[in-house]
């Protein structure tokens, strides 16, 4: 058991604090940036708001990074986890 030795973190993430404009860039794919882009919509120096679903977790911040961003929330959509979903037995 190691779970002592190896806490959860984001490889390749930069750590720090950040404070910044925030976007909601939907799944945070690369269509998401390419779409925001064509209505003149940049995240460069602002916080992402991405959705969990479609991609890794990791990806999305990947994105938001190579698009300049500084930092990125991922949530999950109620619509789309949770009670509205059904029953889950």
């Amino acid at each position: 058991n190691t779970w002592w030795r190896n806490p959860t973190f984001g490889a390749y993430v930069p750590s720090g604090n950040a404070t910044a404009p925030l976007v909601y860039v939907n799944f945070g794919l690369e269509q998401d940036y390419d779409y925001l882009e064509s209505v003149g919509v940049s995240v460069a120096n602002k916080i992402v708001i991405a959705r969990y679903g479609e991609s890794h977790r990791g990806i999305k911040v990947k994105n938001a990074m190579e698009r300049g961003a500084v930092g990125a929330l991922i949530y999950s959509d109620p619509q789309q986890d949770g009670y509205s979903q059904g029953a889950t037995y």
